[in-house]
């Protein structure tokens, strides 16, 4: 494992950080570990991949039921995948993104799901755009009139005009 000592501010100091490693595969990657995350997966017991798998999908699956059911089919989602590049970056899209992410209470709507490169999803994963901070592409995005985009950023200013007092 490689690492350097680096002192940052706000950080404690000889702070380890991860290097950018390469793993046996060739894959270059920031794990603590000497693999990368696909190599790794690949070295767990089958059974500890099928049970980790199950648990996701349980979750996953509960979320959707919790806010309102599954309401896109596979098909629909291939669909949208293909009907265009990268909702926050412009590149092929490989993949659908929830713009208000499933955790945070988004709906499993069309209206909600965009087409996104594998880059953008894993990236941005189950945070929402303020938390994000990829404001580059979020802008990019509002640029190229992507309306999933634009009515989730209308959402976050309105919770955020919610929260703060009025001036008396």
């Amino acid at each position: 494992m490689t690492t350097e000592t680096l002192t940052r501010p706000g950080k404690r100091s000889g702070a380890k950080v991860p290097r950018v490693k390469v793993c046996e595969c060739g894959r270059k990657h920031y794990r603590w570990g000497s693999l990368c995350d696909s190599c790794a997966w690949n070295q767990l017991p089958l059974n500890e991949r099928r049970a980790r798998t199950k648990a996701k999908v349980t979750i996953r699956n509960a979320r959707i039921a919790e806010n309102g059911g599954r309401g896109v089919s596979k098909k629909e989602l291939k669909e949208i995948r293909e009907s265009g590049p990268c909702g926050y970056c412009g590149a092929k899209a490989t993949e659908t993104d929830h713009v208000h992410g499933l955790a945070a209470g988004g709906r499993d709507t069309a209206d909600n799901i965009i087409p996104v490169c594998q880059h953008c999803s894993r990236s941005k994963g189950a945070r929402s755009l303020l938390i994000w901070n990829r404001w580059d592409l979020v802008c990019r995005a509002l640029v190229m009139n992507v309306p999933a985009v634009q009515r989730e950023l209308a959402r976050i200013s309105g919770e955020i005009q919610d929260e703060v007092p009025a001036a008396a």
